[in-house]
């Protein structure tokens, strides 16, 4: 019997238009109703998380910014597991050289180090965010608070993921390389511009893991959906099932034991109707 279901968002319980469908919000009333925990992972910051979750009136706790950080359904942050300042000094020293856009999600927000100019680039060559969603430039913008390298590290921030995003990938896989002589980090992708950056004790897999844990909850009473890299941690947990989107990148739909549709088509609605709640699967 399933007693918690486990979703990204972008990608995968988010649509085009960064909403959720009103038949995927519909199908998590349903699991709730039915006593099934449902909880969002995402790398998203909360706040951006919470919102399309609020926008559906649903409440759900919520593990966010790749399991570096988790949220009670009533906003309360319950557990966190932030970069080192040593860490983060040496994440700045493996990009000094290339020029990258930072996204550095904090316990006061996002912040960048780049300039005005330099982020509005990267924003309009469709670099900064997947370009299958559709942002205005102002909304974005407002999400940041722009800063000086030499400062980022004097304002008393506690860093729980960075994102370094460029438009090359021999870049970005120069950087992954060199992070991989860091010691405690993990690296993963959610678009094939950027790569986001944690402790290795803040991921997707290990926070539910956690998660799941406290509530004696076990792996086969699990279901996991996701579509990208960064949710590689827990789709190859050994959960009841583990579900890649339609649209997912390849690596995840070799590692998930089924399929389901696109996130344009209610995959996630689809995969809870067809496993855990259709007769079919109540009957089991």
């Amino acid at each position: 019997m399933i007693r918690l279901v486990a979703v990204d968002m972008d990608g995968t319980l988010l649509n085009t238009q960064g909403r959720i469908s009103d038949r995927n919000a519909d199908a998590i009333r349903q699991l709730q109703e039915r006593g099934i925990e449902v909880v969002v992972c995402t790398g998203r910051s909360y706040e951006d998380a919470a919102a399309p979750v609020r926008e559906q009136g649903l409440r759900c706790d919520i593990i966010c910014m790749n399991g570096s950080a988790v949220f009670n359904k009533d906003g309360r942050q319950i557990q966190k597991s932030p970069l080192t300042y040593s860490q983060m000094e040496e994440i700045l020293s493996c990009c000094k050289d290339d020029k990258v856009i930072f996204d550095f999600m904090t316990n006061q927000g996002s912040y960048t180090i780049a300039t005005e100019e330099e982020f509005k680039m990267c924003f309009e060559s469709d670099i900064l965010l997947p370009a299958s969603v559709k942002h205005e430039y102002e909304q974005i913008r407002s999400r940041f608070h722009l800063t000086t390298r030499e400062d980022l590290l004097s304002m008393g921030l506690e860093f729980y993921k960075v994102s370094v995003i460029h438009g090359n990938p021999f870049i970005l896989e120069k950087i992954r390389g060199a992070l991989k002589g860091c010691h405690g980090l993990a690296a993963a992708s959610s678009y094939h511009t950027n790569i986001e950056i944690t402790s290795r004790t803040a991921q997707k897999g290990i926070a539910l893991t956690e998660y799941a844990l406290e509530r004696g909850i076990g792996y086969r009473e699990m279901m996991a959906i996701g579509d990208s890299e960064n949710d590689y941690s827990m789709l190859s947990l050994q959960l009841a099932y583990t579900v890649a989107m339609g649209n997912a990148m390849e690596s995840i739909k070799k590692i998930a034991k089924c399929q389901t549709r696109s996130n344009v088509e209610d995959g996630v609605a689809y995969a809870i109707e067809t496993l855990i709640l259709s007769e079919e699967a109540c009957a089991c």
